[in-house]
């Protein structure tokens, strides 16, 4: 946390790995974002929902990219 982070990049190097960031917003917008979805006039989209049981189709359909939205695993 904070404004600086470091990480050993070698590890990264070796491995060929990625390493992806994004910054989310303030503390006041996630709040703000908080209200709207809280009042109901933000809702997110679901592409599909998937029984807990069959949480490897739902991580393929994820991966194959088959969705539009969020996918939903169901208890």
């Amino acid at each position: 946390s904070g404004a600086e982070v470091t990480l050993p990049l070698r590890p990264f190097y070796r491995s060929q790995a990625t390493l992806l960031g994004s910054f989310m917003g303030s503390r006041w917008e996630l709040l703000e974002a908080l209200r709207w979805i809280g009042s109901g006039k933000v809702r997110p989209v679901v592409g599909a929902t998937f029984p807990l049981e069959k949480a490897a189709d739902a991580q393929r359909a994820m991966e194959a990219r088959h969705q539009f939205g969020k996918i939903v695993l169901l208890p």
